[in-house]
């Protein structure tokens, strides 16, 4: 009797693990947020799949990853992390870029910024961004507040969001009096008529390639919902939502 309900346990796990394994999972840097969203709704259309979301800074995803978490789908906000995971074999391929995204500075406050020179003035007194170890748009405002020739002077300022959807709650809820994101961020249905926004100069960091890459665990568990997913991220018709988010797509 002990043995059957042993047996009996044990079925029932593996039911449950192959039901919790039955949907598609996908794992997006917080910048592409809202894009891969609406991408994900119109592949749903097409394809008798369905897709869980996870969203989370570049880093962290990568680390959970490389601990076995079971994403079978990984769009990185560059091409890095995702290398990484190549690398050390947690994933089938080398990353492919499926859109190129740049920054934007915003602040949901009454105040007017022109340009980054102005984060120098006494009324923004906290700036947020996306934390540059983990963050790929957080080390690109980093670069860019380095290559303007203020980091060092408003260093005391930073407030470092985990990912880019934390800083971005930051600003909108008015925690920090500015903050600079990811430029898709201002055209968030949400989010797009508040506050002011302006450009960050693109000469000022790299323009963000963002790669994304099959896991091992999707190759094996879910390989042609995967490979599905992989290939409509570069069809016309995610181009097409990907621009109307403002990344460049080719």
């Amino acid at each position: 009797m002990q043995k059957l309900f042993f047996l009996f346990l044990f079925f029932t796990f593996l039911s449950c693990h192959q039901k919790s394994n039955s949907n598609l999972t996908v794992a997006a840097a917080a910048n592409i947020q809202f894009a891969i969203r609406d991408v994900i709704s119109e592949f749903e259309k097409t394809h008798p799949i369905k897709t869980d979301l996870i969203i989370g800074s570049s880093g962290k995803l990568t680390a959970q990853i490389k601990q076995g978490a079971p994403y079978d789908v990984f769009l990185s906000a560059d091409k890095k992390y995702p290398n990484a995971l190549f690398d050390s074999k947690k994933a089938i391929q080398s990353p492919a870029v499926y859109v190129k995204g740049n920054l934007t500075i915003w602040t949901n406050k009454n105040l007017i910024i022109n340009n980054l020179s102005d984060l120098l003035r006494p009324e923004f007194r906290k700036i947020a961004i996306a934390n540059p170890k983990t963050a790929p748009y957080g080390r690109e405002a980093e670069s860019a507040l380095r290559n303007a020739g203020i980091l060092e002077a408003i260093k005391h300022k930073l407030v470092f969001g985990e990912n880019i959807a934390q800083t971005n709650q930051y600003i909108l809820s008015g925690t920090c009096d500015v903050g600079i994101t990811a430029a898709s961020t201002a055209y968030a249905k949400t989010i797009n008529q508040k506050g002011h926004w302006v450009e960050v100069d693109p000469t000022l960091y790299a323009l963000i390639e963002q790669g994304v890459v099959i896991t091992v665990h999707g190759h094996q568990i879910h390989s042609k919902e995967s490979k599905q997913f992989f290939d409509f991220l570069f069809s016309e018709s995610a181009k097409t939502i990907f621009a109307q988010y403002g990344y460049q797509v080719e």
